[in-house]
């Protein structure tokens, strides 16, 4: 199976980042999953402290585990994404 160039499908949109073409539905999905992942993570750290006994640190706990969600997130979105060049050449 070969791999659609952003050339050849032009029903998809794309958005230039820094000189690179990313498809919006890609950019999406990472964005989604990067989210969810800090939400999740955010908002599950009071049980996580109370499993722990450490019912003082509930607001630095509910930080550190909403950015270590959106790492995994990230992490798990790497894949996904593909990152199209335009290439000219004179």
């Amino acid at each position: 199976m070969r791999k659609k160039s952003f050339e050849e499908d032009p029903d998809e949109e794309f958005l230039e980042l820094y000189g690179e073409y990313v498809s919006l539905k890609e950019i999406g999905i990472s964005t989604a999953l990067s989210v969810a992942g800090a939400f999740v993570l955010y908002f599950s750290a009071p049980y996580i402290a109370e499993i722990l006994k450490t019912g003082s640190l509930v607001s630095a706990l509910k930080i550190t585990l909403g950015a270590v969600g959106a790492s995994i997130g990230f992490l798990i979105s790497i894949p996904f994404t593909r990152v199209k060049r335009k290439i000219v050449v004179e």
